[in-house]
């Protein structure tokens, strides 16, 4: 790793010294996110970050300044003509920025995705691709016995029948596939059918999502997961659901993700998201675009868990 180093003239006990050096060396956009407790600790730096906020209703940008707090460190050296502060080079801090701003993006998602659990896997095109797994479910549900030879093209579904295993919602009984430890508890507790379903499929999302696009391949989960996710993430600089029509939706898509859609995928998959009650719509008057904007409840829910995430990081 490339290091800088600086003379240090100031007081490193200082906040005021310090942000001072900070921002005339590194950058003004820098700051002292954690202070130093002795010389032989470490120096936290943050970034501010300006975000401009817009929905589609009043059509005002508004600016908000966001600190992205230790995103990389310093340490003091002593030296025969005095103190160095000892930083990394300008290239790892803009790695550090970057690396920062891609985990804010996968907590909001995991957080989002705790919210809405197993309503993203009613979405059609996600149903279809999951075929396999539910099949499993519905003959482990629904028949007193099954085994892998009992589904078409059984070499292929061995592999959901593992998946659903190392999850505890299915396992195996010599040959047999049986309800594993989690089915099992949910189905002790008596719950309709509709709600059985939906906590085996909240399990699949909470705990084997990765696995869902790495090894299943379930790829058309994506374009909803980071179609509710920018709007959940700026949203939660507002602290409320923010209302964009499809061509905000395709600039926030390109910001975050680096991604524009056409607008027909756009209004297409936010109608999905409708269906599936993970978002909202609204029209103004006739002859304007379509709104959409994440469902209330799931935005608290997801603001929540997004805050204690964070408080964590």
């Amino acid at each position: 790793m490339t290091e800088m180093r600086y003379a240090f003239k100031g007081d490193y006990s200082s906040i005021e010294d310090l942000n001072f050096f900070v921002k005339r060396f590194i950058g003004n956009l820098c700051y002292v996110s954690r202070m130093p407790e002795s010389k032989e600790s470490q120096v936290c730096i943050g970034v501010w970050d300006d975000e401009i906020v817009i929905d589609s209703v009043t059509n005002s940008p508004r600016l908000h300044v966001i600190g992205l707090p230790d995103l990389f460190r310093g340490y003091f050296e002593e030296t025969t003509s005095g103190l160095n502060l000892v930083l990394p080079g300008r290239v790892e801090i803009t790695e550090s920025i970057n690396k920062s701003k891609k985990r804010i993006t996968e907590r909001s998602e995991g957080s989002l995705l705790e919210s809405i659990g197993a309503k993203i896997l009613r979405i059609p095109s996600v149903m279809n691709q999951i075929h396999p797994i539910t099949m499993v479910l519905d003959s482990v549900l629904n028949t007193s016995s099954v085994y892998i030879n009992d589904f078409k093209k059984a070499d292929n579904i061995q592999r959901y029948v593992d998946f659903l295993s190392d999850l505890s919602i299915v396992a195996r009984e010599g040959k047999a596939i049986v309800p594993g430890d989690f089915m099992e508890k949910k189905m002790a507790c008596e719950m309709g059918e509709d709600e059985l379903y939906n906590a085996l499929l909240g399990r699949i999302v909470d705990k084997g999502l990765l696995r869902l696009f790495t090894e299943m391949h379930v790829t058309h989960l994506q374009p909803y997961i980071r179609m509710a996710n920018v709007n959940c993430m700026t949203s939660r600089i507002e602290d409320t659901p923010l209302k964009w029509d499809w061509a905000v939706y395709s600039k926030y898509l390109k910001k975050i993700y680096s991604e524009q859609p056409k607008k027909s995928n756009i209004t297409s998959n936010a109608m999905e998201l409708k269906r599936a009650r993970i978002m909202e719509t609204e029209k103004e008057r006739a002859g304007k675009d379509t709104l959409y904007f994440c469902e209330n409840e799931i935005f608290a829910n997801y603001s929540k868990k997004f805050d204690k995430k964070m408080s964590y990081a």
